[in-house]
């Protein structure tokens, strides 16, 4: 949705653990398969970019960091995976390591 991903390029493989966000939103992650190249428009307020990870990248706990942050007094855990240049964290990288787990079970 926030790239307006078609969905018809995704063949749907499977779903993650529901995923609560900081701003009370409920996420129910969907894996699938995109086949080909479909163009894609981020949604300027939800996406400060699209790049590729490697699926192989993800799925190794290595990569992934546990880190905090200060919210409202609480201190606030989350992930982050850094590939390159490119820095995911949050909700994000919070279903990447739910993915991760899954698969290295």
């Amino acid at each position: 949705e926030e790239v307006a991903l078609p969905p018809s390029s995704v063949e749907v493989v499977g779903y993650l653990d529901d995923y609560p966000t900081i701003t009370r939103y409920m996420v129910t992650p969907v894996v699938g398969i995109v086949s080909g190249e479909p163009l894609l428009y981020p949604h300027e307020d939800e996406v400060a970019e699209v790049f590729e990870v490697p699926l192989e990248f993800v799925l190794s706990p290595q990569n992934f960091e546990r880190k905090s942050f200060m919210r409202s007094g609480l201190k606030v855990p989350f992930y982050e995976l850094n590939y390159g240049p490119h820095r995911i964290w949050g909700a994000t990288a919070g279903m990447l390591w739910n993915l991760c787990q899954k698969f290295n079970q």
